[in-house]
């Protein structure tokens, strides 16, 4: 009974401090889309599961991550287009990603092969791990077809920079040559004040110029 107790003291302290952390995520999150000026909220999206279930769905036999979507998660944004349906050429999106724990990664890899997910002894120890804000600038080099939105059209079925584009500084270009893509990413310890995240967009957004022949403006 006292170590029953002792554990559900540990999880009402572990979920204050997320409380507190998803708070300062959200607050990065919102202050790198207005130092990208003119952008505005498309999508956001759970990178773990499906995303917490509605109210009226059922929240039992879902996958586990479905309630940790500050976990790894994505949000999307877009200057308004002439075209709103599709992309035009030289248009462009920003994802800003949360990542809480790159040694998830492993975890997961080891869940999807049939290994016990509560098994600990299979994620990255901690210390060792990272926690990471990701920016990936999406390019369209060319006027998308009509009803090819953002979201819908592109995102859903391109893939993130890979590791050897990011290894190597290169353009990720997806199999049709139209949509082109670079990342950059920093520690989140990195972030620890005002002046570090306007810091971060500003070495960010002189890369996307230099790598997309894009001028965001500082």
């Amino acid at each position: 009974m006292t170590e029953v107790k002792t554990s559900l003291a540990d999880v009402r302290a572990a979920y204050r401090l997320i409380w507190a952390y998803q708070k300062r995520a959200l607050d990065t999150v919102r202050l790198v889309q207005e130092l990208f000026r003119g952008v505005s909220f498309k999508a956001w999206r759970n990178n773990l599961g499906n995303g917490t279930p509605a109210s009226h769905v059922t929240p039992f036999g879902r996958d586990d991550a479905d309630f940790l979507p500050i976990y790894g998660t994505s949000f999307l944004f877009a200057k308004p287009s002439v075209s709103p349906g599709h992309p035009r050429e030289g248009d462009w999106m920003l994802e800003i990603r949360i990542v809480t724990d790159d040694g998830i990664n492993k975890h997961l890899e080891q869940t999807h092969l049939g290994v016990d997910p509560f098994d600990k002894s299979i994620f990255v120890d901690p210390a060792e791990a990272k926690s990471l804000l990701i920016l990936i600038v999406w390019k369209s080099v060319e006027d998308q077809d009509e009803g090819t939105d953002w979201v819908k059209g592109i995102w859903n079925y391109n893939e993130w920079p890979s590791d050897a584009s990011k290894a190597n500084g290169d353009v990720m270009i997806n199999e049709y040559g139209s949509i082109h893509s670079f990342q950059v990413e920093v520690p989140l310890h990195d972030l620890a004040s005002r002046a570090d995240i306007e810091a971060f967009v500003r070495r960010s957004k002189l890369v996307f110029k230099d790598k997309l022949g894009l001028d965001i403006g500082l």
